[in-house]
């Protein structure tokens, strides 16, 4: 079966023995992380890896949110059926009732009322990054079939991330007894998920203009417009001159020196001159590290680098900072940032 799955890849050669290496079993892990359960269906884990002291065995459920991330992998290696095998897996336990997206379920869930647990439904990030990787996957495939035959459950997806939006400023909220992606600090509103949603309703409109329904579509257009105008404003700190993260429940700025939300910086949300102060800040020492992008600045009042939210390094937020650097034509820093992940391959 792996035999099979390299034969199907995108091989990639490069100079640099390492880092063959590493996109070899990237593309391996991809194949790995497939598991298929007989109460739950077949889907991408995330991940594997040993326990350690004080932790437990690493991630092996199934999250919807590293499903997408595979799955993307999965496009980039020429695996587009098992990309939307994956698409169907997550589809398959939508909220009904809502049109909001899982996030993560026990390879045991099969054998309970996993609904009675906290886990399923608690994060909204995952409804908009769904319709974000559904643009890209239809980009990729050109399959139409897929979008005519799920259009009710993607218009569901698309039409719970609208009901957090603010008719005032355009921009999503996140409910009081739900979260974002941070789940250590409480938001009332974040930088990333704005961002999200400017992409997501923009994939939307793409999409539902193929798919025969070009009234949704210049809804979206209007709904993603009206959120880029709005973003720098939102989210810029002129006496820091770097961005706000996000807002607490109470409303207060959140000014901590995070280094996300990179899909600002793929989508260029702020003005250019802005943009480059950012980019310019987060090349600097207080962020990377020569192992990948610190979460945290580490001359935050909040750093600590034991937290992975609070200053620790990301792999994932890495390769993303990476790709930011690389969207702005700064190759340099974008190589210095992905080459530093190469390593990795080598842990678990």
């Amino acid at each position: 079966q792996m035999q099979q799955w390299k034969e199907q890849s995108v091989a990639i050669t490069t100079p640099d023995a390492e880092v063959n290496r590493a996109l070899a079993w990237a593309d391996t892990d991809l194949e790995q992380a497939w598991a298929c359960d007989d109460k739950i269906g077949c889907g991408a884990v995330a991940g594997y890896g040993p326990s350690r002291p004080m932790r437990r065995p690493q991630y092996d459920w199934f999250f919807a949110g590293d499903g997408m991330i595979a799955a993307e992998a999965m496009l980039a290696s020429g695996h587009m059926d098992r990309a939307r095998e994956e698409l169907e897996f997550i589809l398959r336990y939508q909220n009904a009732a809502n049109g909001m997206m899982w996030h993560e379920m026990s390879q045991s869930a099969g054998f309970l009322d996993w609904k009675k647990y906290p886990y399923l439904y608690p994060h909204v990030d995952l409804s908009f990054q769904f319709l974000s990787f559904l643009g890209e996957y239809y980009a990729a495939t050109g399959d139409l079939t897929f979008l005519t035959s799920h259009w009710s459950a993607i218009h569901a997806a698309f039409q719970f991330c609208q009901s957090l939006v603010d008719r005032q400023t355009g921009l999503p909220m996140i409910p009081a007894n739900k979260m974002g992606a941070n789940e250590q600090d409480r938001e009332n509103e974040d930088a990333g998920l704005s961002a999200s949603w400017i992409d997501a309703a923009a994939a939307y409109a793409r999409m539902a203009r193929d798919a025969g329904h070009p009234q949704q579509a210049e809804a979206a257009d209007a709904l993603a417009q009206q959120a880029r105008a709005a973003y720098a404003q939102r989210y810029w700190n002129n006496v820091e001159q770097f961005w706000i993260s996000g807002y607490t429940a109470s409303g207060r700025a959140m000014n901590v020196r995070r280094s996300g939300p990179t899909a600002a910086l793929t989508e260029h949300l702020f003005p250019q001159a802005q943009e480059n102060k950012l980019l310019d800040e987060l090349a600097g020492a207080a962020f990377q590290t020569d192992w990948g992008t610190r979460s945290l600045a580490a001359d935050s009042p909040q750093y600590d680098p034991d937290s992975y939210a609070k200053g620790s390094v990301s792999a994932l937020h890495s390769a993303e900072m990476a790709q930011a650097f690389w969207s702005a034509h700064r190759p340099i820093a974008a190589w210095q940032i992905w080459s530093g992940l190469v390593p990795w391959s080598r842990l678990d």
